[in-house]
């Protein structure tokens, strides 16, 4: 889904996945960072169509981030 802004939080969607099966939300402020190395945010199963939501606070003393999903997870 498309990225947005909402209450101060970083809203991120997306959908197209196997139905409850677990997913990782992963960040870094590198992305030529291997994927190993990059910091596990958030963890969470695919609701019963195969997508997700997370809200995530955006900070201005934060450094920008990247982030990737990972499913399944681990």
């Amino acid at each position: 889904g498309v990225p947005n802004i909402s209450g101060g939080n970083l809203v991120l969607t997306g959908s197209g996945g196997t139905p409850n099966a677990t997913y990782g939300l992963l960040t870094s402020t590198n992305l030529l960072k291997l994927m190993a190395n990059w910091t596990v945010s958030v963890t969470g199963t695919l609701d019963g169509t195969g997508s997700f939501s997370n809200a995530i606070p955006v900070s201005a003393t934060s450094p920008a981030s990247f982030f990737r999903v990972k499913t399944p997870y681990p």
